[in-house]
């Protein structure tokens, strides 16, 4: 049976990591990619608050993704005051022969449902605008834009 599932990021996944992050498809919504780099490389460090999976369609590694409770994150954006309310993710398809096919929409939804199993309350994402694809896959998940915070929420 053909099947996305998320993997528990590796140390032997990092060199994948690197190589989907400078395609030209991910490297231009990801900002400083060595911020990514350095993220992954200390998963286990100051990151081990964020939760990284490879995703794997049958026993193909295809993309990588992660979630992160955002009062652990300290990142202005987000406002959050209580722990365990409010999350955020993120999610690329490495593999270009996978882009396109609704694999986006099942890693999210699994995303979705490992923070609900967590207790949280929210989901908040801020892809850029011009990524289509990307705030396609948010909304096919439910996800709602908020023009006044520039990013989707998901209430869960």
């Amino acid at each position: 049976m053909d099947k996305i599932i998320l993997q528990p990021f590796t140390d032997e996944d990092i060199e994948l990591f690197i190589q989907w992050i400078n395609k030209d498809h991910i490297k231009k919504w990801y900002g400083n990619l060595e911020d990514w780099i350095n993220e992954v490389k200390n998963k286990n460090g100051d990151f081990s608050f964020i939760n990284h999976f490879i995703v794997k369609f049958n026993e193909d590694k295809i993309g990588f993704c992660q979630y992160y409770d955002c009062y652990d994150a300290l990142e202005e954006w987000y406002k959050v005051i209580n722990k365990n309310e409010v999350y955020s993710i993120d999610y690329l398809i490495g593999e270009e022969e996978f882009l396109n096919k609704g694999f986006g929409k099942e890693i999210v939804k699994q995303l979705i449902d490992k923070v609900k199993a967590k207790g949280g309350k929210q989901i908040i994402v801020q892809p850029e605008p011009e990524n289509k694809a990307s705030n396609a896959v948010l909304i096919s998940n439910g996800f709602i834009y908020y023009d006044d915070r520039e990013c989707y929420l998901l209430r869960l």
